[in-house]
């Protein structure tokens, strides 16, 4: 059996892009960049305690923040650098990890979690605010940046497959071999740098 992401791809077109992958000279930490079609999408590593750490700042409790932080989270920001309109869903977005292919959990999933949790409203106000929308229209030069919380672990490896809408075009690009980051990644880069002297 064909896995899902090969399945839902027979209805897109394969963009040319480029991806490329970089290191932030202060942070030591892993950012990815996919170019093409006018288009500029990237995906930039966040360890566990900064992911803990916004979250308990917004009024979440140490249970919840640790919920948030066990997940894989990417900082994203998608460009529209082209000359004409694109819609982005993430519904349509999928990530290959350990073998299997899942959706990102929605919105609205979280949401009623966190009411089945308590969690007070104006921290699931923030955490409704914090993560990059689920669908939005770029007009071109418009750009949006939040959390993307994949379907993964700190330290798992993750193949990022988006699509986005041109006119009547349907388009999907893949970015392979994103890893998501552990607290230990960023006490790398410190000691690397210099940082924790």
């Amino acid at each position: 059996m064909k896995p899902l992401w090969l399945l839902c791809a027979a209805s897109f077109t394969l963009s040319a892009g480029e991806a490329r992958q970089f290191t932030d000279p202060q942070s030591g930490l892993k950012a990815w960049e996919w170019t093409g079609q006018g288009l500029e999408l990237q995906q930039i590593q966040r360890i566990p305690d900064q992911t803990r750490a916004f979250f308990l700042g917004r009024g979440f409790d140490s249970a919840d923040s640790d919920r948030i932080a066990a997940q894989c989270v990417f900082q994203t920001v998608f460009r529209n650098q082209g000359d004409q309109a694109v819609d982005v869903d993430l519904a349509n977005w999928r990530v290959r990890t350990r073998g299997e292919t899942r959706p990102f959990r929605t919105r609205a999933a979280w949401q009623a979690s966190w009411e089945a949790r308590a969690s007070p409203q104006g921290a699931r106000i923030a955490f409704e605010w914090a993560l990059f929308p689920e669908t939005q229209t770029f007009a071109p030069g418009d750009w949006n940046m939040g959390m993307l919380l994949y379907p993964a672990a700190p330290g798992d490896r993750a193949d990022l497959h988006f699509t986005w809408q041109a006119g009547a075009e349907r388009q999907e690009g893949v970015i392979e071999g994103l890893i998501c980051a552990r607290n230990a990644d960023a006490a790398k880069a410190s000691r690397a740098t210099g940082d924790d002297e």
